[in-house]
């Protein structure tokens, strides 16, 4: 059985670089930590790290068992919260990539308000969150659709078109039809994320866009920020630049061959019958946004 507070030095070394720099961040002697990284090493047959000039690099087999010793100490870490977390005001852990939790977060606390719940969120890549929510690690997760383990489900919630925005003092602000072709020459931030995005980063290159020019970027609210600030043309979701388009900060370029597609986002639930009265509450709220028309959250 691996020692989970191995595991935690094996992440320290790996978060440092350095044994003794690791050492130090513990209060640990350095030999100390030698030791525990070669107990884990014979335990798993195989080397996690290799010495340079600079410190130690994980192997294969160490950047391979980094997420799972995450994991395994995140799961510690949520145990000891909920024993000692008051039974009036329980924990409930969402996870979602950060792209989504500007939209999502403030939906779930008016869903869930009549709940006495600690509501917490954190930032995870969608392989992460459905491996989360099957291992009980998280309460529920969102999610765009992946390949998830059998104990859990992916519920449909809403779609978010992607779009292409500029500032509204932008040279192509006030255009009345725009082609990707009239795009050349100025700076875009694209949020390389859902089905289209491959294509469209092709139509630029083929055009040919210079590639000093283009500059893929996540999350979503970066490309935004460049468009406010940089006066970049983002393409993004909607609901990422929605209040800017609403308080006229941003614009919406009308490109007529813009490939037309959407993020499609998921609720990640266990595979149970029903959930806890929280996660039914959330359920009954996603259906309701999905069933509208449009099924959008903003």
């Amino acid at each position: 059985m691996l020692s989970t507070y191995d595991l935690h030095v094996f992440t320290t070394v790996a978060e440092e670089g350095s044994f003794s720099r690791s050492a130090t961040r513990l209060h640990l002697a350095q030999p100390s930590i030698s030791d525990k990284v070669a107990r884990l090493e014979r335990q798993l047959g195989t080397a996690l790290f290799v010495r340079n000039n600079r410190g130690v690099q994980l192997t294969g087999a160490g950047r391979r068992l980094l997420p799972y010793a995450q994991r395994c100490i995140g799961l510690c870490e949520d145990a000891i919260r909920a024993v000692r977390a008051n039974d009036a005001e329980l924990a409930y852990r969402v996870l979602m990539h950060s792209s989504f939790a500007p939209t999502i977060m403030p939906f779930l606390i008016d869903v869930l308000t009549e709940f006495p719940l600690e509501l917490s969120n954190n930032d995870a890549h969608s392989e992460h969150v459905v491996e989360a929510v099957a291992d009980g690690a998280a309460d529920i997760g969102f999610t765009i659709a992946v390949p998830h383990p059998h104990n859990v489900r992916l519920e449909p919630f809403y779609s978010d078109p992607v779009v292409c925005v500029a500032h509204s003092d932008h040279p192509l602000a006030e255009a009345t039809e725009l082609a990707v072709d009239d795009l050349i020459g100025h700076e875009l931030a694209v949020n390389v994320w859902g089905d289209g995005a491959d294509r469209f980063v092709e139509m630029l290159r083929s055009a040919p866009i210079a590639a000093t020019s283009l500059r893929p970027v996540s999350p979503a609210e970066t490309a935004a920020a460049l468009a406010r600030h940089r006066r970049h043309i983002a393409v993004c979701t909607r609901s990422t630049v929605s209040l800017d388009l609403a308080e006229g900060r941003l614009v919406e370029l009308p490109v007529g061959d813009l490939p037309v597609w959407v993020v499609r986002v998921f609720l990640v639930v266990p595979d149970e019958n029903p959930c806890n009265e929280p996660t039914e509450a959330v359920r009954k709220a996603v259906a309701a946004v999905n069933s509208s028309e449009g099924a959008q959250l903003y």
